[in-house]
């Protein structure tokens, strides 16, 4: 994993900064210093990860606070997830819980975007 990320690193410009802000995304954004051009958040579904202790409408408030902070800040913002709806349905009763909140999260996500991309194989669909 070190190595994807150091890897996955090394391919961004030299001029952006990484912005690592697991306990209070929104915060962390209003307090950019000095303020971005724009933001890439990647990805919602590590985000969901890191917060599968919370229960479901706590999970999707906090979400809820990301999205209302991207659309007050000065900048432009994308939003990276993947679509795990498409694999069989997990048997497991806490893999078909992130299943499901990450599709919610998706949903909210793209209700609240000015525009939704998918990527499929690396050819891009405009779906809003």
């Amino acid at each position: 994993m070190v190595e994807r990320v150091r890897r996955h690193q090394a391919e961004r410009p030299a001029s952006w900064r990484t912005l690592e802000a697991p306990a209070d995304l929104p915060t962390a954004l209003r307090l950019m210093d000095p303020a971005p051009s724009g933001v890439l958040l990647d990805c919602l579904t590590l985000w969901l990860s890191g917060r599968m202790e919370l229960d479901d409408q706590a999970l999707l408030r906090e979400w809820d606070r990301v999205l209302v902070c991207l659309r007050e800040v000065p900048w432009s913002s994308v939003i990276v997830g993947n679509e795990v709806g498409w694999s069989p349905v997990p048997e497991s009763p806490e893999l078909r819980r992130f299943r499901d909140l990450a599709g919610w999260l998706g949903q909210s996500t793209v209700r609240a975007a000015d525009e939704a991309h998918l990527c499929v194989a690396g050819c891009p669909l405009r779906l809003k």
